[in-house]
């Protein structure tokens, strides 16, 4: 299977479902894809992405790549709207599957639902990486959350819930990139 992984807020190797996943590919692509609306102010001139934000992710980015690179791998940093570069990437690379982090926000749910419309022959996949309890685990429905940390955790510790035990673990192999220039 050919799978495309796209990077967002999981940046990194250990303890990462999502990227366990689709290390279970013949072809992987991994990608990051920088969006320039997170550059532009909203209409109070908020940007998403201020200057120490950035160079912080950059190098974040950057360190991921230098670990990618002895498991075989390679990021491809990507610079557009990820609902018109992912589908061009898929597209070239003959991409079967994407997979990501599940993201909480009703712009990436949109973003993701114009993916998912644009490449109607691939799987997609997400994965809960960004918290300590997926919602399955949770002794409660969502709407009933409960307005405190405190209250939150006498629920969790009182609830029956089988073994949880923290297993990190990471990824250890990956399957080869394909072809890209060198000036990525």
């Amino acid at each position: 299977m050919r799978t495309l992984y796209w990077f967002t807020r999981d940046l990194r190797l250990h303890d990462n479902p999502a990227l366990l996943a689709a290390a279970r590919s013949d072809m992987l692509l991994c990608v990051f894809v920088v969006d320039p609306r997170w550059f532009t102010g909203d209409r109070l001139q908020c940007r998403a992405l201020g200057d120490h934000r950035w160079r912080f992710l950059w190098q974040s980015l950057m360190a991921l790549e230098r670990s990618l690179r002895p498991l075989g791998q390679r990021m491809h940093i990507a610079w557009g709207e990820p609902e018109i570069v992912l589908p061009e990437l898929a597209r070239e690379h003959g991409v079967q599957r994407l997979i990501r982090s599940r993201l909480p926000g009703t712009e990436e749910a949109a973003q993701w639902q114009a993916l998912k419309t644009r490449l109607p022959e691939v799987t997609f996949q997400q994965f809960e990486t960004l918290g300590m309890f997926t919602e399955g685990q949770l002794p409660m429905e969502l709407a009933e959350l409960p307005d405190t940390f405190s209250q939150f955790r006498k629920q969790v510790e009182k609830a029956e819930q089988p073994d949880h035990t923290l297993r990190i673990r990471t990824v250890s192999a990956l399957p080869p990139p394909p072809g890209f220039p060198e000036d990525n």
